[in-house]
């Protein structure tokens, strides 16, 4: 267990006082405890290849960043990235460790934006554009370098494989059937996976910006409640200031 910090004056101004040597390897000790446990999550992600389990275990992976940001402060959470960046692409390679790095940033805007005490919303809006940004590099930016660079694939084919793409993920929804409940019976719906394979830019945006609200939304959820339920000391910073992260009603 992570031990409660030291006391100590928080910083004023422009020209803060340099941490006490106790203070930094708190810190130290902190930010490599709280890495170990993302690096973990990241490995099991890698090696364990079922979708459903993958999906649920990337959801924990931001929570350490964000209690080492409540705690140490934005710098501390990013070297801590940075760090966290170097130990995973020597085990998995420089691409799959990318993902720490995207955890890392998600960690360090929630956590700002709850010291700050901006609303809840402004703070989903920021893990959503961080991991739009990563899903949009992923899923359209990487292969379309790769396929032009590497491969030699000509850029024509690569639209129509994306158009290709867009039109399994449309099928694939309107054939999707809850009882009496089919998606494929609203009109709304078919007239915009029509107008997006029409404006496939657009629409792949859409997807994309989609796929990042909602996840920005469920990383900030996961993270609300483990913190809400850890000790209150263990939510005290570098300074001795309680902070709180979004507490849940109730909690």
């Amino acid at each position: 267990m992570l031990e409660h910090p030291v006391p100590a004056q928080e910083p004023s101004g422009e020209a803060a006082a340099p941490p006490s040597a106790s203070a930094s390897t708190l810190a130290l000790v902190e930010a490599a405890l709280l890495l170990d446990i993302v690096v973990v999550l990241c490995l099991i992600r890698t090696f364990v290849p079922i979708p459903l389990f993958q999906g649920v275990v990337r959801l924990f992976c931001p929570t350490p960043f964000v209690l080492l940001g409540l705690r140490q402060g934005f710098r501390t959470t990013v070297m801590a990235s940075i760090g966290g960046y170097v130990v995973l692409s020597a085990l998995v390679g420089p691409l799959f460790g990318i993902q720490i790095l995207v955890y890392g940033l998600l960690g360090a805007a929630y956590a700002g934006a709850a010291r700050a005490r901006l609303h809840v919303t402004v703070a989903i809006l920021f893990g959503s554009l961080i991991y739009g940004l990563y899903i949009g590099f992923v899923t359209v930016g990487l292969p379309l370098i790769l396929g032009v660079v590497n491969l030699r694939v000509s850029p024509a084919k690569l639209v129509n494989d994306i158009k290709d793409g867009l039109t399994s993920v449309g099928h694939g929804a309107g054939s999707l059937q809850i009882g009496s409940l089919s998606l494929h019976r609203w009109t709304g719906l078919r007239l915009l996976y029509h107008w997006m394979l029409q404006h496939w830019i657009a629409g792949l945006l859409f997807i994309v910006l989609f796929n990042g609200l909602l996840n920005g939304w469920l990383f900030l959820y996961v993270t609300r409640e483990i913190l809400a339920r850890i000790d209150r000391g263990m939510r005290i910073d570098r300074w001795g200031k309680h902070v709180d992260f979004y507490p849940p009603p109730g909690v």
